[in-house]
């Protein structure tokens, strides 16, 4: 495990991520004969592979504060890439989207409603635009302050639409439900680990 984390980060992190996920989506598509059915099964693989990277990332920084050690420090050294990894991911999983709405305009219809498209552009903007501003250049010309909102605003919208997706779909797909308790557990995380760090916050709160 150390030595394979040792290979796998910084740029070689989003390499390998976007190789596995094409590979999946690729292995999906030829084990599954229906074409409509192979389409969402690669729209879940990729909306799941995305969930991880984003928890990954989203965590990164509370698991190394409650948890010290090498598989938390690597979290929290290739958060950037782990991000990144995420833009490649959900890139991919809007290419399965677009796939499937193209194999009949019922199913663009049905897959493509107005009101997901504009949720989910929103969602597609705050990921490029973080994977775009994720380098110490992109935090000069933003200004820390500007820099800090963008990430905090864009992160939690993010967060929030993981949350909604999972527990929409968890009806028809029950092992949503562990994607509901990540995603959950990952926001408890960083709240006890703000208040580890952080102890007055805790009795500001309680105000």
């Amino acid at each position: 495990m150390p030595t394979l984390m040792k290979l796998v980060r910084g740029p070689r992190l989003i390499a390998v991520a976007t190789v596995l996920i094409a590979a999946g989506v690729i292995l999906t598509l030829l084990l599954i004969p229906d074409p409509e059915q192979a389409w969402r099964s690669a729209i879940r693989l990729t909306a799941r592979s995305s969930a991880t990277l984003f928890l990954l990332a989203f965590g990164a920084a509370a698991a190394a504060t409650l948890w010290p050690g090498k598989f938390t420090r690597w979290m929290r050294g290739n958060r950037r890439y782990l991000g990144l990894s995420l833009a490649a991911s959900h890139t991919i999983h809007a290419f399965t989207f677009l796939s499937l709405a193209g194999q009949s305009q019922l199913l663009a219809v049905q897959v493509l409603p107005k009101g997901m498209v504009v949720l989910g552009s929103i969602g597609y903007f705050f990921i490029y635009a973080l994977a775009a501003t994720s380098s110490n250049k992109a935090q000069a010309i933003l200004g820390m302050r500007w820099w800090r909102r963008l990430h905090v605003v864009g992160t939690h919208w993010l967060w929030l639409q993981f949350l909604i997706s999972f527990v929409k779909h968890a009806p028809d797909h029950p092992e949503d439900w562990v994607g509901v308790v990540l995603v959950v557990a990952v926001m408890t995380l960083r709240i006890v680990a703000r208040l580890k760090v952080n102890p007055a916050s805790q009795t500001v709160a309680s105000v």
